[in-house]
């Protein structure tokens, strides 16, 4: 645009359009915000004492600046400002604009609606929802089409707004879908069109049967820049079809010239040249020219010092025909609009004109518009195309013939019923009774629960054996192999394995917030409990060998008592983790959108949203790995004293098996679940089974064979005693060393 002005002022002073006189361009960037703007408009007042000045060329910059120049009796005149709003002059007294306002383009939307009404006779044409961004442009432009709907005879289903520079349209599109309405209007620029066309294709809302008709903004191959050239083509793809305003320019001889120059300019002293321009750059050529004819007017009138109100008294008077048609000013300062409506070829991929609209004159057809089937026929906005669906209550795949009988439902908790054909064998178990990810499909969801339950089950019911088998032979018949081993240590990790394991169903079926908040307490209280467990034992055993505590030894703390205070102290902290996890980043199910399709999910609410989930979950994690670190160096520590039945190398398989466990298994899992969430929830399932219970098994299955086949099931008083143990230099006896080592020599 400053290049096309540039040239402009250059070929004005080149034609002498006022003898002797040649005009000089200053520019003042506005840097693209109200603030720069009108930054600039005073910068520009202090240095020079101007009268008029051009630009600048956004709706919501002028709306500032144009106040602002009437109180320094400054012309404002913009090149593509067009928000309806701005031809106030009561507001904004001294103010012009060479594109039309877009009241004039509201005319041409409404227009071409009425058009194929008239066609078609299908009340559909004549229902319209409205989408634009929250700035002026977009607001003023949507009130004024609202406002001029009833004459019509065109209504409203419903009118919605987003924050300029918002990313998530979400509600706004979910609006458009659920107002019924087969026609959208859409007021705002490109980078806002690109949202909400990419939110309309998730939800459903690009179709032959549906029409979208965009204003000046987005009628632009704008909308697809900034964009990968895979998301480029699917931007095309979803706008073909499309209906668009756009101000009239770009013909006749005038035009055709100024083509043949602005592809061979210096671009070094043009920069943008060389390609098509744009009608923006033809309107900044057409404002140039607007500028240069309001002086020759007063200079016609021998004023050669003209003021900004003598200026705007001057513009009904000036018409020329410019690069983008007659240019008519009216004495509000707008131009008299005239505006071409646009459609998107997805076939050539181009925005062709196909109706022209003048103000004062009849609308008229002259191309026939490609719609997006890529043919010239007109939909019947009543028919509706045929599709297929999932029934989750018939557990089948049907079609609906008439593509209007069936209503397709969210998969969300509400016992969803017919649900897009998509969402069958997609790996996510969108129906409450799992039909839709069943027997049919490779892989069956539902046979992997009944396979895994099964052997879930067997090891539960294994495992469960073993607490009431440690209650009996370590307190109510005691042997010394389990008193050794630690009997609280044994009874925690087996309540950790069968809590662990179980845990694991919560995992199954649809989810549920209940469910999704048992798979949290479930395995965080049992993983807490086999950590925990590993450290005290750790903990207890490097204390009682090499590290008196005064307290201890002063009160004779018994070792199982001194375990489960170090074991109560590290358990506490992941609990009360989980509890402000709980309250402040709560586990809970929604729709999340996964590959353009919304699945009911676990997630993160709470005031924190999803973020918080996965802060607390390396959070407990972090902890748990710190446990372990400390429990490695604790073993490593006291890797040369003597212990009965090797609990020592035990200790260390069963610690490095965890480790690995998990170094292997998370980061897979998060990498599964956004390719493969059946992988995702197998590896998952299949680690916490073989974590809690490969654990529990590397130190219970060595004693239950110990005490089975060795002891016969009698207490074994033999082996070393309390003399064969050799304590660290430097300390004095512990009696809680001297406890746990000569229980076997006491107990019979």
């Amino acid at each position: 645009m400053a290049s096309a002005l540039r040239l402009a002022f250059d070929d004005i002073n080149e034609a002498q359009l006022i003898p002797g006189t040649q005009f000089q361009v200053d520019i003042y960037d506005s840097q693209s915000t109200i603030s720069g703007a009108l930054q600039a408009l005073l910068d520009a007042h202090n240095n020079k004492t101007y009268s008029l000045v051009g630009g600048p060329n956004l709706s919501d910059q002028c709306t500032i600046v144009a106040v602002a120049s009437a109180s320094y009796n400054i012309l404002l005149v913009s090149a593509s400002a067009s928000a309806s709003g701005l031809n106030n002059t009561a507001l904004y007294r001294l103010f012009s604009r060479v594109v039309a306002g877009d009241n004039y383009q509201t005319d041409a939307m409404l227009q071409l609606i009425r058009f194929y009404y008239n066609q078609t006779r299908e009340k559909n044409w004549l229902d319209v929802a409205v989408i634009c961004t929250a700035d002026e442009y977009g607001v003023s432009g949507s009130k004024d089409f609202i406002n001029k709907a009833p004459g019509y005879n065109i209504t409203l289903s419903t009118f919605q707004n987003f924050l300029l520079g918002a990313t998530d349209v979400t509600v706004e599109v979910s609006e458009l879908k659920n107002s019924g309405s087969r026609v959208f209007v859409a007021f705002m620029a490109a980078a806002g069109f690109q949202t909400v066309i990419r939110q309309a294709q998730i939800d459903g809302l690009i179709d032959n049967e549906l029409i979208w008709i965009c204003s000046d903004g987005c009628a632009t191959d704008a909308i697809f820049e900034g964009l990968s050239s895979h998301d480029e083509v699917a931007m095309r793809n979803n706008v073909a079809g499309m209906f668009g305003t756009v101000p009239k320019g770009g013909s006749g001889p005038e035009y055709d010239a100024f083509l043949e120059r602005w592809t061979h300019l210096d671009q070094t002293k043009y920069p943008g040249t060389g390609g098509k321009p744009s009608i923006f750059a033809l309107l900044a050529y057409d404002s140039a020219y607007l500028m240069a004819y309001l002086y020759q007017a007063q200079f016609a009138l021998g004023n050669f010092d003209p003021t900004g109100p003598e200026f705007f008294v001057t513009l009904p008077r000036i018409t020329f025909d410019g690069l983008t048609g007659n240019v008519t000013m009216r004495t509000n300062g707008d131009r008299y609009g005239n505006y071409y409506v646009v459609n998107y070829d997805g076939n050539t991929n181009n925005f062709n004109p196909v109706f022209e609209y003048d103000f004062g004159e009849p609308f008229t057809k002259i191309d026939a518009p490609v719609f997006y089937d890529g043919t010239t026929r007109t939909p019947d906005l009543g028919v509706l195309s045929s599709f297929d669906y999932w029934s989750c209550h018939k557990k089948e795949s049907l079609t609906d013939h008439t593509g209007k009988t069936i209503k397709l439902e969210k998969p969300d908790g509400d016992d969803p019923n017919n649900i897009k054909i998509d969402y069958e064998c997609d790996q996510f178990i969108d129906c409450d009774n799992m039909s839709d990810e069943s027997y049919q499909c490779t892989p069956s969801i539902v046979i992997a629960f009944i396979v895994l339950g099964i052997i879930t089950g067997l090891l539960v019911g294994i495992n469960c054996w073993l607490v009431p088998a440690i209650i009996v032979f370590g307190w109510i018949v005691p042997r010394v192999r389990l008193i050794l081993a630690g009997r609280l240590f044994l009874l925690f990790l087996a309540l950790s394995c069968l809590l662990g394991s179980i845990s694991t169903y919560a995992w199954y079926g649809k989810p549920e917030t209940v469910a999704c908040n048992f798979q949290l307490w479930l395995f965080g209280i049992a993983t807490s409990m086999m950590v925990g467990a590993i450290f005290a034992k750790n903990m207890q055993r490097f204390r009682a060998l090499g590290v008196p505590i005064k307290v201890i030894r002063k009160f004779k703390v018994p070792p199982e008592l001194e375990f489960l205070v170090y074991f109560l102290i590290v358990f506490i902290i992941p609990i009360i983790i989980i509890i402000i996890w709980t309250i402040i980043s709560t586990p809970t199910t929604d729709l999340e959108d996964h590959e353009g399709e919304k699945h009911w999910v676990c997630t993160t609410g709470g005031p924190t949203g999803p973020p918080g989930g996965i802060v607390f979950f390396f959070v407990l994690v972090g902890y748990y790995g710190f446990l372990l670190l400390l429990s490695f160096i604790l073993l490593f520590l006291n890797r040369k004293t003597p212990y009965r039945f090797m609990d020592s190398r035990l200790m260390f398989i069963s610690m490095f098996n965890l480790g690995f466990l998990a170094a292997v298994i998370i980061p897979v899992f998060f990498v599964l679940r956004w390719i493969s969430p059946f992988a995702a929830w197998l590896v998952r399932t299949l680690g916490m089974l073989y974590g809690f219970n490969s654990t529990l098994w590397i130190h219970s299955v060595p004693k239950a064979i110990g005490l089975a086949i060795c002891d016969k099931f009698a207490d074994n008083t033999s082996g070393p005693t309390t003399s064969a143990v050799k304590h660290r230099a430097g300390h004095d006896d512990d009696p809680s060393l001297s406890a746990s080592l000569t229980q076997s020599t006491t107990m019979s």
